[in-house]
This record gives structure tokens, sequence and C-alpha cells, in this order.
């Protein structure tokens, strides 16, 4: 598989296909940016496509929790993920993104996002190797209880 979900994403927002607005921009901006600078053996970062198919293929498959059919990501999505899976550093391998801020209007799967991120975190990660904790913040517990639930959910189909 070679296949650079960012760089799909990035080709369909300059051909004029995808609207973004002007943080995703600058993202893309420092993505080319940065892929010329780890050119230099200084720079201490490099980007891998191939760390980013487990997991976009793995919350790729995850069912909707509501209901139960797959739904699968859409580019803008596959593009966050690869984005903080696939930048790392060049000396350990390390992620190079450890705490993200994902913001976006309501009702565009951000919610299914964080879950599949969380879950995927909870199930693969392996750092540590035990004792593992996934964090996951809201305005009120109301707000932060509908990405448990949906982990939850998610955990329990993928069990089955």
């Amino acid at each position: 598989m070679n296949i650079d979900y960012v760089q799909i994403y990035i080709d369909k927002v300059k051909s004029g296909e995808y609207k973004v607005g002007r943080r995703i921009q600058l993202a893309i901006e420092r993505h080319e940016r940065d892929l010329e600078k780890s050119k230099d053996p200084s720079f201490p970062y490099e980007y891998k496509p191939e760390l980013t198919y487990e997991p976009i293929d793995f919350i790729d498959m995850l069912p909707d929790p509501k209901s139960g059919q797959r739904v699968g990501l859409a580019d803008f999505q596959k593009f966050i993920i690869a984005m903080i899976f696939g930048w790392v550093k060049k000396d350990s391998g390390y992620r190079r993104f450890t705490k993200v801020v994902i913001s976006m209007s309501r009702k565009n799967g951000k919610s299914l996002l964080i879950a599949g991120i969380a879950l995927y975190e909870l199930l693969y990660e392996t750092a540590p190797m035990a004792s593992r904790q996934v964090y996951s913040t809201a305005n009120t517990k109301e707000q932060a209880s509908i990405c448990f639930k949906m982990i939850k959910t998610q955990l329990q189909a993928v069990r089955r």
C-alpha cells in the first residue's frame, strides 16, 4: 500500500474540490514546509505515511454507535488522523504531535472521530504498555459522556 492521505486531501483542496478555512490552510502550509525541512538531517521530524494506515483502517471500520453500520471516514478525517500519526521524531520514532485540539462545528463527526482515535490509542498504543489513560474533555459532563458512550459502544462492537 502506498497511499498518502494527507497529500490526497491537499490535492483536493488545491484543485478547489474542497474549500477550507484559514486554520486548515495553515496546517497544509506547515505540512508542506516541514516536508521540505525534513530533507535536512538536522530537522528533527519526518513524515511517514505508512504509519497512518493502521489507525485510519481501524477507525474507518468502526461502526456508527447509533446505527451499528460502518460509515467510513471522510477525507478531512483521514487528513487529521494522518497528521497526528504520520509525523514522528527521526531519532526515536515517537510521535511529533502528542496533544491535539480538534475544533469543528456541530454534526461534523467530531465525537465519532475522537472516539475512534481514543479507542485506537487504548487498544493499540505501546507506550505505556500498562495503565493507559485516554482523556476527552468537553464543556459539560453531558458533552463528555457522548464521546465516552461512543467509545463504549464501539468497543463492544469490536469485541463481537
